[in-house]
């Protein structure tokens, strides 16, 4: 088995901390097991060494994500994007990656996740069995499917059909980011949350590859990068794809993609220099050398970096990159 972890984009909706030269999963906010403050990347590659797993994965990212992940982790097995593109594209490098300059063979079972993700050890123990999953229903994909804790519109969903005997269940469709009262019927109907793991047979990517005229050379792929559709895995793989199962797993997931997210997950409310006073909710991450003072806040986020600061009600933080989306200087 071969693991791809997905160093993922910029994190825009965790401005100003995350941003284009560090992104999210670089964030020191999460306790590693040892109790110090770690990043999410960090937090991961502690997991995947507890299970296993670290002499078999490879962290694919993008050119301008190297030196951080260097700097957090030190030298690792890396496949490097010529650019930030999408998943499809990733996966497709990664994947001739292993198969010329590892010498990885058409049989060998490749599992892909993103490095974003707050989890357990659970997790990585449940991505290594996805292969069992694969065998035994016989599909050309085998995917890890969240349990729902809410009826959440930030997520895709997958819609099941039969149980399999090893507790997998056979994919029918998926639904992309439904409203609320769509997504409690899909939960109601047994829908799992897609959380972005993938698992096949290395020789079905290159089928897929070859059959779509895409570059099945590594060398002439990452030549030309910038040909292959800028597009998702799913949208251009999964479904498109005859068979899938999924593997339920109900262990502990968040994506920590907004600031109330990552709030959740971190056990103190104040990071930094300074103090709250009276506050309800209120969480401040202050990565500046002056203090920062909160008096009599209600549900408010604070975060103070050299790159900007932030200060918004806690339920509008959510919309966090439409924000900065809409200016190339957020600082403006």
């Amino acid at each position: 088995m071969k693991l791809i972890l997905l160093s993922g984009g910029a994190g825009k909706r965790l401005w100003p901390m995350s941003n284009d030269s560090c992104s999210k999963q670089f964030l020191g906010i999460l306790k590693g097991h040892n109790g110090t403050p770690v990043s999410m990347l960090q937090r991961v590659w502690q997991q995947i060494n507890q299970v296993g797993l670290q002499s078999q994965t490879y962290i694919c990212a993008s050119k301008a994500q190297k030196d951080m992940i260097v700097h957090q982790l030190g030298e690792v097995p890396f496949i490097e994007e010529p650019e930030r593109r999408d998943t499809f594209p990733a996966i497709a490098l990664a994947c001739l990656y292993l198969y010329e300059r590892e010498e990885c063979s058409r049989d060998e079972f490749v599992a892909v996740a993103p490095i974003d993700h707050l989890v357990d050890d659970q997790y990585f123990r449940e991505i290594a069995r996805l292969h069992e999953t694969l065998d035994a229903s016989g599909a050309e994909l085998a995917l890890m499917g969240v349990k729902p804790a809410e009826p959440s519109s930030k997520f895709g969903y997958i819609q099941v059909a039969d149980d399999g005997e090893g507790g997998w269940l056979r994919v029918k469709s998926f639904i992309e980011k439904p409203k609320r009262d769509v997504a409690e019927k899909l939960i109601r109907n047994g829908a799992l949350w897609n959380c972005g793991v993938f698992g096949f047979r290395l020789g079905y990517i290159l089928d897929v590859l070859k059959e779509n005229n895409y570059s099945t050379s590594y060398r002439e792929a990452k030549d030309h990068f910038n040909e292959l559709p800028k597009c998702s895995f799913d949208y251009e793989v999964v479904e498109k794809a005859d068979s899938i199962a999924v593997l339920p797993y109900t262990g502990v997931w968040k994506d920590l993609g907004t600031w109330d997210d990552v709030f959740e997950a971190v056990e103190t409310k104040f990071l930094g220099k300074g103090k709250v006073v009276e506050c309800e909710n209120t969480h401040i991450i202050n990565e500046l050398n002056i203090p920062i003072i909160g008096v009599g806040l209600n549900n408010v986020v604070i975060v103070a970096t050299p790159n900007g600061i932030l200060v918004t009600d806690k339920a509008m933080s959510t919309g966090m990159k439409d924000v900065v989306m809409m200016s190339a200087d957020p600082h403006s």
